[in-house]
Order: C-alpha cells, then sequence, then structure tokens
C-alpha cells in the first residue's frame, strides 16, 4: 500500500520514469524469474494464464504484433534461433525439473 508521500512522489512523471526502470530492473532478477516461473506451474497460475490470453484486448495486441512480426521474416528466423537456444540452455541449467 502506497502512503500518500509516496503517491505524491510518483505522480510527477520523471518520477514514473525511475519507478518503470526499477520494475524492469527488479524484472530481470534470478530470484523474481524463477518465481515467476514456479507461479505459471501452479494450479492457480495456469488458470490466470489461460483466462487473460482469452481477454479481447490481449488477443487483439497479440494478433497486431503477429501482423508485423510475421512481416519481418529475417527477424522472425533470428528470434526463433534465440528461443530455441534459449530452450535448451533451459533445459540444462535448470536442476528443479524432472527429467525422464
Amino acid at each position: 500500500m502506497q502512503t500518500p508521500a509516496n503517491k505524491k512522489y510518483y505522480s510527477k512523471e520523471e518520477n514514473k520514469e525511475h519507478k518503470r526502470a526499477y520494475a524492469r530492473e527488479y524484472a530481470r532478477r534470478p530470484e523474481v524469474i524463477a518465481r515467476r516461473k514456479a507461479y505459471y506451474y501452479t494450479l492457480k497460475g495456469n488458470n490466470y494464464y489461460k483466462k487473460y490470453y482469452q481477454r479481447p484486448e490481449v488477443k487483439k495486441k497479440m494478433r497486431a504484433y503477429q501482423k508485423k512480426y510475421n512481416a519481418r521474416p529475417k527477424v522472425k528466423v533470428a528470434k526463433h534461433e534465440w528461443y530455441i537456444n534459449r530452450l535448451i540452455h533451459d533445459s540444462e541449467t535448470d536442476k528443479r525439473r524432472i527429467r525422464g
């Protein structure tokens, strides 16, 4: 919960940018990423994300992104390669994942 002083501070535009920058850095922390991944695989998290992607505004954004993304095949190939490499790296480094 924000205090009145905190609300006043972050109501100014230059301070909002500080807050956004902090939020971006915070989201990149390994422990925060691990917590987010763990939540995704819980029943509650799974339901949240399932419902999130069914929202009309989210679907609209996704369609617009896909249209721009598919118009640039070189970028598409590069991102796909990055994604595959990331999956390989995650599976090698994630010790909590059960391998069968």
